[in-house]
């Protein structure tokens, strides 16, 4: 709990801060089901998204679509998970983990 204090302190000096933010938001993303974090965790992801389209493609930045798409899949909403892997995989054509998430693996 101390290091989620530690985000949202950062977060409330640098709402723009996207390390802060996305890691923050990937630990909310292993929450268990039952804690109700699964909103919260997409519309954070989605967050990072539109902020790393304001800026010049960064190879980290496919994580955000890898972990986004994660949860979608985790909620049961199969055709956003496929969506947002395949937006990801466009992006980011050479990366190995959204190749991977596409093939079914």
């Amino acid at each position: 709990m101390q290091a989620m204090k530690s985000f949202d302190v950062a977060l409330s000096d640098d709402p723009a801060n996207w390390e802060a933010r996305f890691t923050r938001t990937a630990i909310l993303s292993h929450y268990p089901a039952e804690l109700n974090r699964g909103q919260e965790v997409i519309d954070q992801f989605t967050q990072l998204i539109n902020q790393q389209e304001a800026q010049p493609p960064q190879a980290q930045f496919a994580k955000t679509y890898v972990l986004l798409g994660d949860q979608y899949q985790k909620l049961g909403q199969n055709d956003y998970a496929l969506a947002t892997w395949q937006a990801g995989a466009q992006l980011f054509p050479n990366d190995k983990t959204l190749r991977k998430r596409l093939a079914g693996e």
